[in-house]
Formats: structure tokens, C-alpha cells, sequence
């Protein structure tokens, strides 16, 4: 199909570790909460800023920064694609909520104190929530798209399904897409603010590009993108909405997805009778909130079944104000990778 793309590079980090099945085994060992805690952040611990990433550029990256580099190096790498011949048709899309808050809220109390003419002149450019995704441009060499989504819990599912659009618009061949969100006290507030008591940080990339081109490579995607669909949350009739959204244009019936990976239970109103997938997932009633790194997750969570006897996967994620967000994935015997 024309609008299909490929996922040909994983990369994570996460507080159970670096790898898709480190977050499933995840799955299976965490009891869900029972509500009434004080918030509890599951963090990444000790990071070796160093060693993963070099001297280079860490004066200038927050914790955010940092991990994000991180995950997107390793999904360059995974990707096998060479960046250095790439640059020019690589782009990166960067969803994140509350990723950079800190950096700027230190850059406006050094203003609103000592004036504008304190700041120091290499930091002047780090004030911006759109400085993250720059940052992996400048550290993977992508010269193509850079762009930032901030919307919410969809931030980092929304970026991916953007880079989609920019690679079959035609504005980029490769794509990183992912999404990052780490301890602060934004973070914090807003989990207390919703009465969210579990709560993680992290962060995750996939590698998009069509699939021709993957298979020009000589590279098997871990799955295709089918079809995705996003609307405007304003009621639980939205889900089902996107849902028969991104089966229409994916061209598939609802009988024929086996895998469904929500974020949360209110995401699985779907009314339909024949939907009744073999599997359901829901991350954030496991895990906890992830923020923008949870619509990231549960897209990789999908390419770990989709290697067994699963064949399309239907991945939904919404949010009050913000959007319903509907993927279909597919994994057929002749792409699994």
C-alpha cells in the first residue's frame, strides 16, 4: 500500500532495562495499583553519562537530552543505516511533555533575576522546549525534518505517526521517531494533580522509512505500519471513531486484529461485537504513566508479540483534551524480521 512504513530500528531505555523484553517481562511481574499512594517514579538507575555518550555536548544536556541521545544512537545503530551518507533524507520527531521544562525554567530565573545580558551566550539557545529534538539531530547527523510534539500523554505516539506523514509526503526517506519524558518536579505535580501514583521515566525511538526502501537495503522490517488515524478527543465515541478509522483505511476488517495494546482500560471502548483480539495489553494499568514515552513503549510491546503467532496489532492511545490516536501493525511471514 502507498502509505505504508516500515519500523526498522528499536532503541530504549527504560527502569527494567535496554531492551523490548526487558519492558514485557516488566509486564508480567508488575501488580497494578490500587490507587490512594503517594506518587511513586520508577527512575533508570545508574547512567554513565560518559562512557554511552561521550564528553562532548553533555555540559548542555539535561537528563532528557541525555537519554534521548542515547535510545536514538541505539536505534540508529539498529537500523544499520549509515547516518554520515544518510543525513540529508534523515530526520528526527521528538514527542515529549514536560522534557526541557527544567532547562527553561533555570535560563527565565537567571532573566527575570540578573537580566538577559547574564545569560551565558552557548546556553542562549537551550531555552526552547524544541532543543531536545535538535539536540539528536546534531548528535545522529539528520539534516532532513526536526520536529517537536508536545501533546500530552499522545506526544510520543502522535511524533511517530508525523514522521509517517513526512515520509510518505515525500520530506524525509528515514525518520527517527520517539518520545521522552524523566523525573522533575512538572512531572511530579501533574501525577499528584491527576491522582496518578505510579509513574515512570524513560525513553524510546523507532526508525521509520517505506518499505522499498528497507527492502533496497536488504533490511526486514520488525513490522509495517499499516494505517493510523487521529482525532480530537471531546468524548469515548472518538475511540471507537479512530478505531474504524484506521481499519478503513488499513483495509482490514476488526475480526482480523489479534493484538490490542491500550494505554489504559477507558481506551478499549470500541463498540463493536466482532472486535475481540486474542490479546489484550494495557500499559499504563501495569506500568504506570509514561507520559509521552508510553505511546513509544506500547508500540515496541507490540513488535515483541507480533513476532509470535500474532499478525495485526491494534495500538490506541488517548487522553482528555489531546487526541485518540489508532495504529494498525501488521507482521506477515515474509517481513518478520
Amino acid at each position: 500500500m502507498k502509505n505504508e512504513v516500515a519500523i526498522t530500528g528499536v532503541g530504549l531505555i527504560s527502569p527494567w532495562g535496554e531492551r523490548i523484553e526487558d519492558i514485557v517481562s516488566a509486564l508480567n511481574k508488575t501488580e497494578k495499583s490500587d490507587g490512594d499512594k503517594p506518587v511513586v517514579m520508577k527512575t533508570i538507575g545508574q547512567f554513565d553519562s560518559v562512557q554511552k555518550l561521550g564528553r562532548k555536548g553533555l555540559r548542555q544536556m539535561n537528563r532528557s537530552a541525555m537519554f534521548s541521545v542515547y535510545a536514538a544512537l541505539q536505534c540508529l545503530s539498529d537500523s544499520n543505516l549509515d547516518a554520515s551518507l544518510a543525513s540529508d533524507e534523515l530526520g528526527v520527531v521528538l514527542g515529549t511533555q514536560f522534557g526541557h521544562l527544567d532547562r527553561m525554567e533555570q535560563m527565565m530565573k537567571v532573566i527575570r533575576d540578573e537580566g538577559a545580558r547574564s545569560l551565558n551566550p552557548t546556553d542562549a539557545g537551550y531555552g526552547g522546549l524544541n532543543v531536545l529534538a535538535s539536540i539528536i539531530g546534531v548528535r545522529t547527523n539528520a539534516k532532513a525534518v526536526n520536529a517537536t510534539i508536545n501533546n500530552g500523554c499522545a506526544s510520543g505516539l502522535d511524533a511517530a505517526l508525523y514522521a509517517c506523514g513526512m515520509i510518505t509526503g515525500g520530506h524525509a526517506k528515514y525518520v527517527l521517531a520517539g518520545g521522552v519524558e524523566t523525573t522533575s518536579k512538572y512531572y511530579l505535580e501533574w501525577l499528584r494533580a491527576n491522582q496518578n501514583d505510579r509513574a515512570y521515566e524513560g525513553a524510546g525511538f523507532i526508525q521509520l522509512e517505506k518499505p522499498d526502501t528497507a527492502e533496497r537495503r536488504g533490511i526486514k522490517p520488525y513490522a509495517v505500519i499499516r494505517a493510523f488515524a487521529s482525532l480530537p478527543y471531546v468524548g469515548a465515541d472518538c475511540v471507537t471513531k479512530s478505531m474504524n478509522k484506521a481499519l478503513m483505511s488499513a483495509s482490514i476488517s476488526a475480526e482480523e486484529i489479534d493484538l490490542f495494546i491500550g494505554g489504559d482500560k477507558c481506551s478499549y471502548k470500541y463498540e463493536n461485537s466482532k472486535f475481540q483480539p486474542k490479546r489484550k495489553i494495557f500499559i499504563k494499568d501495569i506500568l504506570g504513566e509514561g507520559m509521552a514515552v508510553s505511546g513509544i513503549y506500547q508500540l515496541l510491546i507490540a513488535l515483541r508479540f507480533l513476532k509470535d503467532d500474532y499478525r495485526n496489532a491494534l495500538i490506541h492511545l488517548c487522553g482528555q483534551g489531546e487526541n485518540s490516536l489508532s495504529v494498525i501493525l501488521t507482521n506477515s511471514a515474509a517481513m518478520t524480521r
